[in-house]
């Protein structure tokens, strides 16, 4: 695990420079942890999607459960990791690597 420095505060992070097979999020999984990241509330994300709170609230755990993390910050870190070590991914793949630490997919 290494050590994350967020607006002062340190959050561990496992490493994924070495990600295993990459584990899916549907498509619109990955559109709701792209706003986590954004820091948009369940609501703010249900706006902006056309769709309902609890809609929101399921997808959000769905999230969570794939990626093996615990609660929304630890996604979004994840996501972002991830991101600045794959490189973006392209809009038509909905793929994000499974959870390194405990090697699943």
């Amino acid at each position: 695990m290494e050590a994350l420095d967020i607006f002062g505060m340190k959050a561990a992070v496992p490493s994924i420079c070495q990600p295993t097979e990459p584990s899916q999020l549907s498509r619109r999984e990955l559109d709701v942890l792209n706003h986590i990241q954004l820091g948009l509330t369940n609501r703010q994300i249900a706006q902006k999607l056309f769709v309902s709170t609890n809609t929101i609230n399921k997808h959000v755990q769905q999230v969570l459960r794939k990626l093996q993390v615990s609660n929304r910050v630890q996604a979004a870190i994840y996501a972002q990791a991830a991101v600045n070590v794959r490189g973006p991914f392209p809009p038509d793949q909905a793929r994000m690597p499974a959870h390194p630490r405990l090697g699943v997919h």
